[in-house]
């Protein structure tokens, strides 16, 4: 393992590097310094959060997703300039620091910056999920992030022009539906047939009495739990709302994927239970 001491041994070492374990050593460079941006004045801050934050995303599904799939990453990336290199994906994410954790001098700033993401969670609410995942060493997980870097454009990221609140929350929109499909893509269950071939089993079979009643009782609930507003977390824009009215909606007729949304949003919930 090269030992780097200061930057002429980082710059060296890079020196001998591929370009996409450049990307990813930069990346965990930008990492370590997003805590300071809590230091930075409140009229700013949201700002200049973002544009580091996409930076930053996009720099690091560049720097652990498959070389063969950089090509698209790169049209995603636009301007951030994360380009396609025949490399040796990175194997593993070591935590930012040793094993005491986060400094103590940038611990001000991170928890001015969660404070700050913490009070409007329909903008920030992925962000702070997002980094506070790595700073537990468990980072999300990076086919979620590659399919975020790849599948926003620059119009998305852009929304708004210069009102960044715009392009911010349109971003978050965005965001939580691709995790919805992400944590929902499954297909049907593959059943042995009478001819030895294997196909789709049949849906569950179940009475559109009952289907109809559980599903006008969640509603109901949602309902009620929306009209909270934000006292309780919970928003039009929130991961579990939307998967609970694509099921109510989109899926209304297919008890599989009802249930599938249903449960993803009763277990989500249950873990951020704690953060409202």
């Amino acid at each position: 393992m090269a030992e780097i001491t200061d930057r002429e041994s980082a710059l060296a070492w890079l020196e001998t590097q591929e370009h996409q374990t450049r990307i990813w050593f930069a990346c965990r460079c930008a990492l370590r310094a997003v805590p300071a941006l809590g230091n930075e004045p409140t009229a700013t801050l949201g700002g200049l959060a973002f544009a580091n934050f996409r930076a930053i995303l996009i720099s690091g599904a560049a720097g652990t997703c498959p070389a063969p799939e950089m090509s698209r990453l790169k049209k995603a990336a636009a301007s951030f300039s994360a380009s396609s290199a025949d490399s040796v994906v990175p194997d593993t994410w070591p935590g930012l620091w040793h094993a005491e954790g986060l400094p103590i001098e940038l611990r001000d700033g991170w928890q001015s910056l969660h404070d700050f993401m913490q009070a409007d969670l329909q903008t920030w609410r992925f962000w702070r999920d997002w980094y506070e995942a790595i700073l537990k060493d468990e980072p999300l997980d990076w086919a979620l992030s590659f399919r975020i870097a790849t599948e926003l454009t620059v119009d998305d990221w852009e929304k708004g022009g210069d009102d960044w609140l715009i392009s911010a929350r349109h971003v978050a929109r965005r965001i939580a539906h691709i995790r919805i499909e992400f944590a929902t893509s499954i297909g049907p269950e593959m059943v042995l047939q009478n001819d030895g071939l294997y196909g789709f089993a049949k849906d569950a079979d179940i009475g559109v009495e009952p289907l109809a009643y559980a599903s006008s009782s969640v509603k109901s609930a949602l309902d009620a739990a929306l009209i909270g507003g934000s006292a309780n977390g919970l928003s039009e824009t929130s991961s579990e709302t939307v998967l609970i009215r694509s099921a109510l909606n989109e899926y209304q007729d297919s008890p599989s994927m009802v249930a599938t949304n249903f449960w993803n949003a009763c277990m989500s919930l249950n873990k951020n239970i704690g953060d409202i």
